[in-house]
């Protein structure tokens, strides 16, 4: 089984290799990513818009414990979070998502805010591949072990996962979710990313991957989704109706 292969930002212009390392095992951990003053502004909003009620672009998510928003990054108002702006909206990501991708897409169209903490359940504890398939940019905002919930993923399982996906065709979607947790791979397979505070982690939603279980502390991270332009018009719809659309 590949290893979760990582990089320090210094290392991040070397795009050809980025992409090498991503279409061979799915994931990929930039370490060190954010500047402190980037960190410091993320950690600030993110608790602002974990606190707003809601209003045009903030949208407060129903969650188990602990709390969960998301952000329409095209209907940002203002400047009350320039920071979010400008980490997910970078030139560098979008040519990173370019390269692996290969098609027209939406960078970060949603950008989800999570607090998790003890307690906190939801669908994507459990080993799966996304219904949808995602490309996203994931950030820790504090110090992540797996006592606080570190994401979870099998290096190599997209290649698996694009086999399940040709074999099932349409029966991949959120009324049988089931089918994208029936692998064969367990629990045990999967390799934790424990990181400190401002680490980046990329992966292909196609990789079997989990959020770790919060067993003391908290877990506070932040997501961009990032998807071809072109929607599937069922998934999409049938994704509305799913109680959480982490995965």
């Amino acid at each position: 089984m590949n290893s979760i292969p990582e990089v320090d930002k210094k290392e991040t212009q070397d795009y050809k290799r980025l992409n090498l390392l991503l279409k061979e095992n799915g994931v990929l951990v930039v370490r060190n990513f954010l500047s402190e003053e980037e960190l410091k502004g993320l950690v600030k909003e993110f608790h602002y818009a974990l606190e707003s009620d809601g209003n045009s672009f903030i949208k407060p998510l129903d969650y188990s414990v602990g709390k969960a928003c998301n952000i329409f990054i095209e209907k940002i108002e203002g400047s009350v979070i320039p920071f979010t702006q400008k980490v997910f909206s970078s030139d560098w990501m979008r040519r990173v998502a370019k390269n692996y991708l290969q098609k027209d897409f939406v960078l970060n169209k949603e950008i989800f805010f999570v607090k998790d903490v003890v307690g906190s359940k939801h669908v994507a504890n459990d080993l799966h591949f996304d219904v949808q398939p995602t490309f996203k940019f994931f950030i820790y905002l504090n110090d992540t072990t797996k006592t606080n919930g570190a994401f979870a993923c099998v290096p190599g399982s997209h290649k698996k996962a694009d086999e399940i996906r040709k074999k099932l065709g349409g029966k991949v979607n959120y009324e049988n979710r089931e089918l994208t947790r029936e692998l064969p791979y367990t629990e045990k397979d999967a390799v934790s990313v424990e990181g400190k505070a401002g680490s980046l982690i990329i992966f292909d939603t196609n990789v079997f991957h989990r959020a770790g279980t919060v067993s003391e502390g908290e877990r506070w991270v932040m997501r961009g989704h990032t998807r071809p332009s072109k929607e599937n018009t069922q998934g999409f719809v049938s994704k509305l109706r799913s109680l959480f659309r982490a995965g």
